[in-house]
């Protein structure tokens, strides 16, 4: 998941950059997209072995709450960075959010471990 993830966020930060050509930026986003896609199976394994021993449901319920959370705080963050004129920033916090998508799977790792 986190490879995917650091690969997702290269890909996207690289289109930032605007210095590919249109051709290639679409390679980057198929790239970029499929690593996305594979961490959605993977997250659903992760939120089961989080759950333990609580309703698998309500985290399932929690975790996709957040998904459309933060789709709904997102949007106008994004429309307001581009109407600031750079266009390449929207692609550089997307990148952001996955980078702090892999610190927190990490921490999370980390915080299961100390437990046991």
């Amino acid at each position: 998941m986190t490879a995917c993830l650091l690969t997702a966020a290269l890909m996207i930060a690289l289109i930032g950059f605007g210095l590919l050509p249109f051709w290639l930026v679409i390679g980057v986003i198929g790239v970029g997209g499929a690593m996305r896609g594979l961490v959605n199976a993977a997250r659903d394994v992760s939120v089961r072995h989080s759950a333990g021993e609580h309703s698998v449901g309500t985290v399932f319920a929690f975790v996709s709450s957040g998904f459309l959370f933060g789709g709904a705080i997102t949007l106008p963050i994004y429309g307001f960075l581009l109407d600031l004129g750079s266009p390449q920033i929207v692609f550089w916090t997307s990148a952001f959010f996955s980078v702090c998508s892999v610190l927190t799977i990490t921490l999370h790792s980390r915080s299961k471990k100390s437990e046991l």
